[in-house]
């Protein structure tokens, strides 16, 4: 699963992993957007 980096700030501390991907260019946004694969943190 994506996310943009709102959602990896409003899930700090809930035992999930963000692996950025960087930024990417996207339909409807004018800038940019920081992307991140969201996993389960191990442990």
């Amino acid at each position: 699963m994506l996310a943009p980096s709102v959602v990896r700030d409003l899930c700090r501390g809930k035992g999930f992993r963000f692996d950025d991907l960087g930024e990417s260019t996207m339909k409807g946004f004018e800038e940019p957007v920081r992307l991140f694969e969201v996993g389960r943190s191990e442990g």
